[in-house]
């Protein structure tokens, strides 16, 4: 319907849409003798009139002419005094003018009805000008994001603008008189040559400008208005002094006074200057929300009523965006205040009237109005009946309607903008509403690919936010078309007449639906034609600098998404059915593609890909040796992924691919890629470095010296690498890698050089680590003072990062001996820890008037709704840039203070109080993860570093008579209660990941006590949901994800799983016999994710955490015995290693701690065992560890009942199968069972004497005491016992102890 004159006058439209279109007649330069021509044709449904025609220069010598002509009788009277100009409603072309064609027009008005020469043409007179140019128009709209392309914009005319002229030229005449318009026309001339050809000219309407009323008392108002005027002038001026002035000056004479709030509405209505209505407006909404809307309420009835009246009537004038878009946050901050109370019954009404206006430009400002007040609507209290809420259905229905508006893309954007804040409002079970926005999804996708097709960036931005707000929200909006809106996204990325940004937009969208609908993207299973459709994109040529996005790259994150969001069989055998192919293509690219997605993936995906890697190998060599650079540069980046997942399997290839790296090295073109793959590769090498060193430190200290600044962090990372592999080996390397690296420590320059000098502060503490505190004194103090500058260098984040992890690798170094620095380093550390995220001042511009405050503090008024001026700002995306950088420092500072305080001890104590007090509030920082996770971390490694200085006994298993020592109870009642709390809300997996694993740590050292009481019921809560998958960090689309199997979940997802069995491994282990009563809670649970449709890892987890539990509880765990040991059987018999290792753990401790008699299974268990013992391929490390926990049982069922076991037919087997090679956790066992055969003078046993004493030699050989000391075997007390029995058999046989080379223990 149109809208109701009875309403605020919105249009007074001239002529147009609502009110039907003039006839008009030419008046060209034929008259003249010319040959130009000119025509005005109205649409069929008369939305708009197009002036149209062409613009001929050469008949008359560079002159020309052309124009249409209407006439009033009686002349048009607009009185001045109610009537400030016209408005002119344009609708420019969906793009650019051609080149060469007129874009210059002008609209005249006349006094006088022109009189006529004898030969029948029109005599001159003055006529009234207004000149406009559409190009200059659409570049305006465009920098004030007004309009998009094809849409309408509106050009606002004063009476004052009107140029007097006389044929063409200015004259002396008096300023339009408006009250006597006889004639208006358009016209498209010449400009003394400058402009000829086809033109063309859309005009939507033509209408009439109300002047502004006064909504207040006459008298000394306008000089108060006018006087604000000029001070809200002088805030935009170029002049910093003149702006901080003018500010002060409205916070002190203006802002104070509540006639403010009129003032500000009069300049926001009727300025001149576009940018000061903007500002006008945007101070009167602060002053109308902030104080709890005093200075609104303060008002007269009569000023509050003409308000809400004349500023729909100003949005709808507006010709200014940005303008228009404060004036719609004022209605909005307006509608907050008045509609719950009633007091505002025009506004919907008006609304509803405007949205279905003939004007495309109406229709326009009524679904951004509408937009806006769904926008503050969203932050208020909802009163029943008084707001939007009560009228989705209404609003569902007009935006079906809007959402195929015919003629305008900007209603057709601001639509879906309105629509994805509407899903706000409608929540699960409201059947009716979701069903009716779901049917408008296609309709969403379709304006989200007309603004691709348009090039509209703009658009498109708004339509992706809607779709990825959609995909985050709880309701099932876009689950019956995800499967299409995927499809929609994987084509659109993959067009590459796009611009790159707009297939990144594409492309983004696409990772969230993947990750947080990861359920329904499971259960469509769309993992494989995502992949198909990613690869080609992937394929194509990539910026030089790494920092640039682009379509490639980002669809590489989406597969990455993929493999640690899916699980991984969904993903890794159509990507690499993919790969293997790609990679055998002509096209270089696609096998650049192919090898980089493989690299991608090993993150989520690493055990699934395990066991088939060496059949995976030839991708990576074939790669290396490829001969594009560009596909071996990728195989290097694939290299170091994989070393980063699976390093003992890269570890092994090392003859196989050093040389390869090394040759790449050598190559200018590869020389980067190669330098990162050797640091991923040496890391991880261990003692298979050593035959390398020499030549590899050579090479390395020799390219360092020759490569470029951007290649020496590199290399010099490489060169931290091999010091972590070779350790105390390092050290005749360390004096010439140090001259080398430590200048680089003085560096400063933004860019690549405090790129370097970041690395080298690493490596630095890489090489002190590695070489130990004597060798590294000489360089201590000077590099500690270094570190230290690093962190006041300016806007360089990622160096205070470096110096707070060297600080705490250093404090591992030095121990107690570098608390000296404890009072130099702490205040910063605090500092960093305490820092606010946003710092808007370091992100205005200079100049910009936005640097200073204008009278609301917001810190003092929790009412005040900042919202941003311009929906499409990319300030917040600069701003969470900024904040995220800031929250990454936050959160390697609390790491390196927890680092810090477990080897400072005692000195660091006056810190602690401090400490906790900074650090507790991270628990609940809302946006951030990694620092709730850092602040788990941190907090909780203080009570057991607390605990560990308290030097109390072992604690000891059970309930009873747990308790900590006074200063460590009150610490942790500073710090569980909040942990707990924030655990109750956790809703990301890596935090809750964090929860679990922190808490079993803790657990195994402080004992029972840190969670008896108060403690065991919430934390065993926590862990039964993650068990059954109900934890808030697990249930984000649950509804979507209906056709998972249970055993479907990506690695990530089956991590936390592993963590929470570990954390209840941990709860029996301090718990024992007391866990006898939670035990029922878990077992259930535990024992279903043992099932042959299961992952490996999932069912390995099951029986390890199982396993643990017996142990745990020992002989408590007797009642459970006919659950369990069907279990463990069953699981010895599992296709994988891994798991048969965890089972025969199991069984063994089932057998030895259950007092259940199980002496008739021992036949059936070890033959189960029996094929554990069979020889393992070379380098077969799931093979040596299930031998090792074969071992393990053997010798608990030994322990148990020697009798039971047929030791003629078992020691033979059990004595070949030692020594034990990878599991030393199995040696206590394993050594008590023999050291009760010896006791027993076992035939067996004595017989292989010569074998066990090569065991007993190895054992005694390895260093240190197990489980604290790198390499040990032995505990202290089994070392013990076995020196006692060497001792014994040398007595006998001193010439065996001997020849095994066991003298030195004697």
């Amino acid at each position: 319907m149109k809208p109701s004159r009875t309403m605020a006058p919105k249009s007074h439209e001239l002529f147009g849409p609502s009110t039907g279109f003039p006839s008009f007649s030419a008046v060209d330069d034929r008259v003249r003798g010319g040959s130009s021509v000119s025509h005005w044709t109205v649409t069929d449904k008369e939305t708009y009139a197009t002036f149209h025609g062409h613009l001929d220069i050469k008949t008359l010598g560079g002159a020309g002419f052309a124009s249409q002509s209407t006439s009033f009788s009686p002349p048009l009277s607009l009185s001045p005094k109610q009537y400030s100009g016209l408005s002119l409603l344009l609708r420019l072309p969906p793009s650019p003018t051609p080149k060469g064609q007129p874009t210059s027009f002008v609209l005249t008005l006349k006094n006088e009805v022109p009189g006529r020469r004898p030969d029948g043409r029109r005599e001159s007179g003055v006529s009234y000008e207004y000149k406009f140019d559409v190009e200059e128009l659409r570049s305006k709209a465009w920098t004030e994001r007004d309009v998009e392309k094809g849409s309408d914009v509106a050009v606002v005319l004063g009476w004052h603008e009107f140029v007097a002229t006389y044929r063409g030229k200015p004259t002396n005449a008096p300023q339009v008189d408006p009250t006597k318009i006889h004639e208006l026309s358009f016209m498209c001339r010449s400009d003394f040559g400058k402009q000829d050809g086809d033109f063309s000219l859309d005009i939507v309407s033509l209408s009439s400008v109300p002047k502004a009323k006064s909504v207040w008392a006459k008298g000394w108002e306008p000089v108060f208005t006018q006087a604000l005027n000029a001070a809200l002038e002088q805030t935009i001026a170029p002049d910093t002094a003149v702006i901080k002035a003018a500010t002060v000056q409205l916070n002190t004479q203006f802002y104070t006074n509540a006639a403010c709030v009129p003032a500000l509405f009069e300049i926001g209505a009727t300025s001149q200057n576009a940018a000061i209505r903007q500002l006008a407006l945007v101070e009167l909404r602060k002053r109308v929300t902030t104080k709890k809307s005093k200075q609104w309420i303060g008002q007269t009835a009569e000023v509050r009523t003409a308000i809400k009246a004349r500023v729909l009537e100003a949005i709808i004038a507006e010709s200014s965006g940005q303008a228009r878009t404060a004036a719609t946050r004022f209605v909005s901050a307006l509608a907050r205040l008045e509609l719950p109370n009633g007091s505002w019954p025009e506004l919907l009404p008006w609304l509803w009237g405007l949205s279905t206006s003939a004007s495309a430009a109406h229709r326009e400002v009524a679904l951004q109005t509408l937009y806006m007040l769904l926008d503050t609507l969203v932050v208020t209290e909802h009163t029943p009946g008084a707001g939007i809420a009560g009228h989705i259905p209404q609003l569902l229905d007009l935006f079906s309607k809007t959402l195929v508006d015919a003629e305008s893309l900007n209603v057709r954007v601001w639509t879906i903008r309105a629509l994805g804040k509407l899903s706000e409002f409608i929540e699960q079970g409201e059947t009716a509403e979701i069903t009716a926005f779901q049917s408008l999804i296609p309709g969403i996708v379709n304006v989200l690919s007309q603004s691709l097709e348009a090039n509209d960036e703009s658009s498109a931005k708004s339509g992706f936010e809607v779709i990825e707000n959609l995909t985050l929200s709880d309701t099932p909006l876009l689950t019956p078309h995800l499967a299409a809106l995927v499809d929609f996204l994987m084509n659109a990325s993959a067009n590459a007449n796009y611009d790159s940004d707009l297939r990144i937009m594409c492309l983004n969208s696409l990772l969230w639906i993947v990750k947080f609908k990861k359920n329904k993207i499971q259960s469509l299973n769309l993992a494989g034609s995502i992949i198909n459709a990613l690869l080609p994109i992937g394929a194509e040529p990539e910026p030089v600098d790494v920092e640039d996005d682009h379509p490639a790259r980002t669809a590489f994150r989406v597969i990455d998404t993929l493999a640690t969001s899916l699980p991984p069989a969904q993903v890794f055998p159509p990507l690499f059915e993919r790969v293997r192919e790609l990679s055998a293509s002509p096209d270089p690219m696609l096998r650049k593609s192919a090898i980089t997605a493989f690299g991608v993936v090993v993150e989520g995906c690493s055990l699934f890909i395990q066991p088939h890697l060496d059949s995976l190998w030839p991708l990576i060599i074939n790669g290396l040796g490829d001969p594009e650079v560009v596909v071996r540069k990728a195989a290097c980046t694939a290299l170091g992924c994989l070393c980063e997942m699976l390093e003992e399997d890269c570890a092994k290839q090392h003859a196989l691919l050093l040389p390869l790296i090394f040759k790449l090295v050598s190559d200018p073109e590869t020389q980067r890629s190669a330098c990162v793959a050797l640091d991923c590769l040496l890391e991880v090498l261990g003692n298979d470095i050593e035959p390398y060193i020499p030549s590899l430190m050579d090479s390395l200290l020799q390219l360092l010296e020759s490569a470029p600044l951007n290649l020496k962090g590199t290399v010099v990372g490489a060169i931290g690498s091999a010091a972590h592999a070779s350790k105390a080996k390092f050290a005749p390397y360390f004096q010439a890698s140090m001259e080398r690296i430590v200048p680089f420590l003085a560096l400063t320059e933004e860019g690549d050089e405090q790129d370097l000098r970041g690395v080298a502060q690493d490596t630095v503490g890489t090489l002190a680590e590695s070489v130990g505190k004597d060798l590294f004194r000489p360089y201590y103090e000077a590099i500690m003072q270094q570190a230290l500058q690093a962190t006041a260098i300016p806007n360089a984040p990622q160096l205070k990062e470096c110096s707070y992890i060297f600080f705490a690798v250093i404090s591992r170094v030095y121990g107690e001996e570098f608390a000296s620095y404890l009072p130099t380093i702490m205040p910063l550390l605090l500092a960093a820890v305490q820092q606010a995220e946003f710092d808007v001042d370091s992100l205005a511009p200079s100049g910009d008037a936005g640097d200073f405050s204008t009278g609301v503090d917001d810190d003092d008024d929790p009412d005040y709704e900042d919202l941003d001026e311009d929906i499409n700002s990319e300030d917040g995306e600069d701003l969470f840039s900024a904040s995220t950088a800031i929250a990454i420092e936050k959160e390697c500072a609390a790491d390196a203070i927890s680092e810090i305080f477990a080897h400072t001890k005692t000195a660091f104590l006056p810190y602690i109080e401090p400490v906790v007090r900074a650090i507790l509030p991270g628990l609940k920082h809302s946006w951030h993860d990694g620092i709730r996770k850092s602040s788990v971390s941190a907090l909780l490694g203080f009570i057991s570093t607390f605990h560990e200085m308290s030097e109390t006994a072992k604690w000891k298993k059970g309930i009873a008579g747990a308790s900590l020592q006074a200063n460590v109870a009150q610490l942790a009642g500073a710090i569980l209660p909040a942990i707990i709390e924030m655990w109750e809300e956790e809703d990301e997996r890596d935090v809750v990941n964090e929860l679990c694993t922190g808490f079993s740590a803790c657990l195994m050292i402080v004992g029972p006590a840190l969670i008896v009481p108060s403690y065991i019921e919430p934390i065993c809560k926590h862990i039964d949901a993650i068990l059954k998958r109900t934890a808030a960090c697990q249930v984000g689309d649950e509804e979507d994800g209906e056709n998972v199997a249970a055993g479907e979940q990506s690695e990530y997802d089956a991590a936390l799983i592993s963590s929470a069995c570990d954390l209840v491994g941990t709860l029996a282990s301090v718990l024992g016999p007391d866990f006898a009563q939670l035990f029922p809670m878990f077992l259930a649970d535990m024992a279903s994710y043992y099932d042959l449709e299961r992952t490996t890892g999932d069912r390995s987890t099951a029986i390890g955490s199982l396993a643990e539990i017996v142990n745990g509880m020992e002989q408590a765990v007797t009642p459970f015995t006919d659950n369990l040991f069907p279990l463990f059987l069953r699981a010895l018999a599992d296709p994988e290693a891994e798991v048969q290792s965890n089972a025969a753990f199991a069984i063994g401790s089932l057998i030895y701690h259950s007092q259940a008699n199980l002496l008739s299974q021992y036949l059936t268990v070890l033959g189960a065992l029996h094929p554990l013992f069979a020889p393992a391929e070379a380098g077969s490390t799931r093979k040596d560890n299930a031998c090792d926990n074969a071992c393990g049982a053997v010798a608990r069922m030994i322990l148990r009942d020697a009798s039971a076991v047929p030791l003629d037919q078992v020691l033979p087997v059990f004595i070949q199968a030692l020594p034990l090679k990878r599991d030393f956790a199995e040696s206590e066992k394993t050594f008590d069972a023999l050291f009760s055969l010896f006791r027993s003078q076992n035939a067996i046993v004595l017989a292989n004497l010569d074998h066990l004493l090569v065991v007993f030699a190895k054992a005694l050989a390895s260093e240190g005491i197990y489980p604290g000391d790198e390499g040990a075997q032995l505990t202290l007390e089994t070392r013990t016992q076995l020196v006692e029995l060497v001792k014994a058999v040398n007595a006998s046989h001193p010439d065996k102890i001997a020849a095994a080379g066991l003298s030195a223990f004697i």
